[in-house]
C-alpha cells in the first residue's frame, strides 16, 4: 500500500470520527414559557449535557448549566454582560465536593462553602471582594474540625487555630480580639459609649468577655458568648480621656489552659 493510499485511508478514519462525535451531541434551540431563547446541547435523546437561558436579546446576560452523562450537574452560573454574578455552584469530581460561591461583577463576594457527598460540610466562610473575612471552618469528611480561622474586614488573618485528630488544639496563633471599636453618643443629656467588639468564637468553646472602666470597674462580664460580633452601651458620667481594658477568656472544652487576650482603648468624652 502506498503511502498516499495510507494518508487517505487515515485522513477519512478521522473525518468519520469527528462525524461521529458530532452525531454524539445533539443540539437544541427553542422559546421558554417566559419567551427567553434556551439553547441545549443532549448527549443522548434521554441525558442533556448543557442548558443555557439568555435572560434577554443582548446575549450577553444569561444562566448557563451542565451536566455529567450520569445526569448530576457539574457547574452552575448567572452571567451579566458576559461576567459571573450572583451564585455559581459546581461540582468537583476528583474531591467529591460541591461549591457554592457568589460573585458581584465577577468577584467573590458572600458566603462561600462546600459540602461532601455524605452531606458533610468541608469549609465554610465568607468573601468581601475576593478575600476571606470573619470566621471559616474546615473539616474533615466526617465531620471533625481542622481549622477554625479568623480574617479581618481587609483581609488579614487574625487568628489561626489548628485541630489534631482527637479534636485537641495543637496549634494557636494571633489574638482571638479580632478589633474593637468605640463610639460616643449623646442622644439626649446623657452620654454613652458604644462598644463593637469583634472576637474569635471556636466551636466548642466557652468565650468570656469583661471589660474594665479606668482598670478597675467592671463595667461588662459577659459569658458564653457565641457568636462572633457584639455591641455594649454603657453610661459615662465623666468627659475627659477614659481608659477601657476590654480582656478575652477562650476555653475549650478538653480542658486546657484557656487562652486569655487584653485590648486597651481610650476614648475622649467632650
Amino acid at each position: 500500500m502506498s503511502l498516499l493510499v495510507k494518508y487517505f485511508y487515515i485522513l477519512i478514519f478521522f473525518l468519520m470520527m469527528s462525524i461521529s462525535c458530532k452525531r454524539d451531541v445533539i443540539k437544541k434551540e427553542f422559546c421558554n414559557d417566559n419567551g427567553q431563547q434556551v439553547v441545549q446541547e443532549w448527549f443522548n435523546d434521554k441525558q442533556i449535557k448543557s442548558n443555557i437561558t439568555y435572560l434577554d436579546k443582548s446575549g450577553k446576560n444569561y444562566i448557563s448549566m451542565s451536566y455529567n452523562k450520569s445526569g448530576r450537574m457539574i457547574d452552575s452560573a448567572t452571567y451579566i454582560n458576559d461576567i459571573i454574578t450572583d451564585q455559581h455552584k459546581y461540582y468537583d469530581s476528583g474531591s467529591g465536593l460541591t461549591h457554592i460561591e457568589n460573585f458581584k461583577n465577577g468577584v467573590l463576594n458572600g458566603v462561600m462553602n462546600a459540602v461532601f457527598d455524605n452531606g458533610v460540610t468541608s469549609f465554610e466562610g465568607y468573601m468581601l471582594n475576593g478575600s476571606k473575612v470573619g470566621e471559616w471552618k474546615f473539616h474533615y469528611k466526617d465531620g471533625r474540625l481542622i481549622t477554625y480561622e479568623f480574617y479581618d474586614s481587609s483581609g488579614n488573618i487574625k487568628y489561626f487555630r489548628k485541630y489534631d485528630d482527637s479534636g485537641t488544639p495543637e496549634k494557636i496563633s494571633g489574638s482571638g480580639l479580632i478589633d474593637v471599636l468605640l463610639n460616643v453618643n449623646k442622644p439626649d443629656t446623657n452620654t454613652y459609649v458604644e462598644a463593637n467588639v469583634t472576637m474569635a468564637s471556636p466551636p466548642g468553646c466557652t468565650t468570656e468577655l469583661t471589660v474594665l472602666e479606668d482598670g478597675k470597674i467592671t463595667i461588662v462580664d459577659s459569658y458564653n458568648i457565641t457568636k462572633p460580633n457584639v455591641k455594649f452601651i454603657f453610661p459615662i458620667g465623666k468627659t475627659g480621656n477614659i481608659s477601657f481594658i476590654f480582656n478575652l477568656r477562650i476555653i475549650d472544652s478538653k480542658g486546657n489552659n484557656p487562652e486569655e487576650y487584653s485590648v486597651d482603648k481610650i476614648v475622649k468624652v467632650d
